[in-house]
């Protein structure tokens, strides 16, 4: 009798080790299961996003050729056009567009920021303008390199947005 009640509690403390054991395999189903819905979520994001910076540098490459080639005065290394980060940067010599310690854009500089702005209106990224200036002290004096950089931003920006590039979309900075 005492053996076939040991027997009898080894019965029951095998079905509790089996039930507890069928509980760990499906929780770590279910982990593994979400687990791999996640990962491909996320390998399905990262296609996406890979796809979305191939057709950045395609469009890219396409506002450059056809600024290359409505302007074929502007020398190539004045014109420079490339994807890092994740970032389309498209940046021009300020000779291109400005007078030196101005921030009025010339007509040249006018056509081609148009002319940009109808590569990337349609674009959803939001557009960074940072504007340059050199280190050389210029006229006003009550003004600074750093005000001057910040106005051609500025003036970058009023003819993109003049030109269908929604103003939410972008964002100013000055060196």
């Amino acid at each position: 009798e005492q053996a076939l009640g040991e027997l009898a509690r080894m019965k029951v403390d095998s079905s509790e080790v089996a039930n507890e054991l069928a509980t760990v395999k499906y929780n770590t189903s279910k982990d593994l299961y979400q687990k791999e819905n996640l990962l491909g979520a996320k390998v399905n994001k990262i296609d996406s996003l890979q796809h979305l910076f191939e057709q950045q540098k395609t469009e890219l490459a396409g506002i450059t050729a056809r600024l290359k080639q409505a302007f074929p005065d502007i020398p190539n290394e004045d014109l420079n056009a490339f994807v890092e980060g994740g970032y389309m940067h498209l940046s021009m010599d300020h000779k291109v567009l400005f007078n030196r310690g101005e921030s009025a854009l010339g007509a040249d500089g006018e056509e081609i920021i148009a002319q940009i702005s109808q590569g990337i209106k349609n674009i959803e990224s939001d557009i960074m303008i940072l504007g340059h200036t050199d280190a050389i002290p210029f006229y006003p004096h009550d003004q600074s390199n750093w005000d001057l950089s910040i106005d051609r931003a500025r003036a970058v920006m009023k003819v993109l947005v003049e030109n269908g590039v929604s103003e939410d979309r972008v964002i100013l900075a000055g060196r």
